[in-house]
């Protein structure tokens, strides 16, 4: 009996220490395991739609997070592209969608000279330089001669006169196709930017000084396209193909135009200044004898 309890108290020495040893033991800790979050990726790229010609485009760094697509416009064997300075549209996928990053407003333009009249003629792209000019021009004066038919300012002659100036330029912009299709050259339209006339004239109106704002403005605008004249005949006079032809027409036709109607807004600008400087400030009233002199 004593055997036996001493053999149950031996049992009972050796099991509690034990399992207290592996009670005792650290647990084993659970790592967290975080999931990097995959930026949602695109679908499959469509290439933009082109007028004319037809876009090639390219995948750059595939698979990550900078995916981007390069494209190229593609135009007809006749057609050159513009500009040709950046000829490629740059797409980046962006939270799973595809955003324009680079748009330099590619097209195709059409350089087929007219072989049958084609007369050596010292550079198109010069010529449709000033076209572009005077289509520019003449938006601006549009805009300008609106302002003055408001019923807020109803200013009669001014508005005819702007109306005139418009008529002027679109007048010259005609006679530079005309020209240009009568040497066997090409015609290109570009898109016109917005013009800011309209707010120059708001604020000038704010500030009761509409007309000679609208005369000072056409002035910078004149004087911009004589500038323009001046330095296409000079590199048409540089060119190793002579084109005394050309030269005559810019000077007889145009440039002389240009110093006329510099010399005229001048004027009607030294008028109204005069106007406002007087001692008595009757600008509103010299402008209202000008607009009845312009009507």
């Amino acid at each position: 009996m004593v055997v036996f309890t001493s053999g149950i108290l031996l049992i009972l020495a050796l099991f509690i220490p034990l399992s207290m040893l592996q009670d005792s033991r650290p647990q084993r800790v659970q790592k967290t395991v975080r999931t990097k979050t995959v930026a949602s990726r695109c679908t499959d790229f469509s290439p933009p739609h082109a007028p004319v010609g037809s876009y090639d485009c390219q995948v750059r760094r595939p698979g990550t997070h900078n995916e981007m697509q390069a494209c190229w416009l593609v135009c007809p064997a006749s057609m050159d592209t513009r500009p040709n300075t950046e000829t490629r549209l740059l797409y980046r996928c962006h939270n799973g969608k595809w955003k324009l990053v680079k748009d330099p407003e590619l097209h195709c333009v059409a350089k087929t000279p007219v072989n049958l009249v084609a007369q050596q003629m010292a550079s198109p792209e010069l010529l449709n330089s000033l076209l572009h000019s005077y289509l520019n021009h003449s938006y601006g004066y549009l805009a300008m001669a609106s302002i003055f038919d408001r019923g807020d300012v109803e200013l009669p002659g001014f508005h005819k006169y702007m109306m005139g100036m418009w008529e002027k330029s679109m007048s010259k912009a005609r006679d530079v196709m005309s020209y240009i299709n009568k040497r066997g050259g090409w015609i290109d339209l570009l898109e016109l930017p917005r013009t800011s006339q309209s707010e120059k004239m708001h604020v000038a109106l704010a500030e009761g000084h509409v007309g000679l704002a609208a005369m000072t403005t056409a002035l910078a605008m004149e004087r911009e396209a004589q500038e323009l004249i001046m330095q296409i005949m000079d590199r048409v006079d540089r060119r190793s193909v002579d084109d005394p032809h050309l030269l005559h027409v810019l000077e007889d036709q145009h440039l002389s135009y240009k110093v006329q109607v510099i010399k005229e807004l001048a004027d009607h600008i030294t008028q109204l200044q005069a106007f406002d400087a007087s001692d008595d400030g009757d600008y509103e009233l010299g402008e209202y004898q000008m607009d009845n002199t312009l009507q």
